[in-house]
């Protein structure tokens, strides 16, 4: 994953340098087509486009939230603040787009709730283990694998129809098996940030580097 970022953020460096618009601005239009995706899947049982207008729009939204970055590095205007307003919008974002698939793929509750959590659990364990221990991996199951099946579930709902709600298995839905698995995914993510999180722990402890305790 981290090869797959590197390789992305090369190949929008060029664009970075000459990007008119600032990081801030860039994340702000990221969570825009974010949000407008999320409010495309939720609505898209009324029409089936829309399923495939969400793809699109999640896809533009996940490309800015990668060129947010990649301008900032790139025209050194990395802030604190930017830092912290990419985080914010990312979960904002994610929170949203697995409620409009939720609402619009019909989730059962007792499915659809427990994913939700398990999203944004994923992200929150991600996002503390840089504000802890100043560093960012992308080794464990995370946002690029929720980006993935994001951009993967409308693209599925629009080809399968109304077979997608239709029962499977018992009076589950393809759908709910779908968002089944993706909640699964994140929580598995999660339990490795922990891991990663305890592993860099220990390593700095033994290099004397120790955070006082609150």
């Amino acid at each position: 994953m981290t090869d797959l970022r590197s390789r992305a953020g090369a190949l929008l460096e060029p664009l970075g340098r000459s990007s008119p618009l600032s990081p801030d601005a860039i994340t702000g239009l990221a969570l825009l087509f974010n949000l407008a995706a999320a409010a495309s899947l939720a609505f898209a049982p009324y029409a089936r486009a829309l399923w495939l207008v969400a793809m699109l729009l999640a896809g533009i939204g996940g490309l800015l939230d990668l060129l947010d970055g990649v301008v900032a590095r790139a025209q050194n205007r990395m802030t604190r603040w930017g830092d912290f307003l990419d985080h914010f919008c990312d979960r904002v974002s994610d929170l949203s787009l697995m409620a409009g698939w939720v609402l619009g793929a019909a989730i059962h509750p007792v499915i659809g709730i427990p994913t939700l959590a398990a999203v944004m659990l994923n992200g929150y364990a991600g996002t503390q283990v840089e504000a802890t221990f100043r560093t960012r991996e992308y080794e464990t199951v995370g946002r690029g694998q929720y980006y993935a099946a994001i951009l993967t579930l409308p693209l599925l709902a629009w080809w399968l129809g109304p077979r997608l709600t239709g029962p499977v298995a018992g009076p589950l839905s393809a759908a709910d098996l779908l968002t089944l698995a993706l909640g699964a995914a994140a929580l598995f993510g999660t339990l490795q940030r922990v891991r990663v999180a305890r592993r860099i722990a220990l390593d700095q402890e033994r290099g004397g580097d120790r955070l006082p305790v609150e």
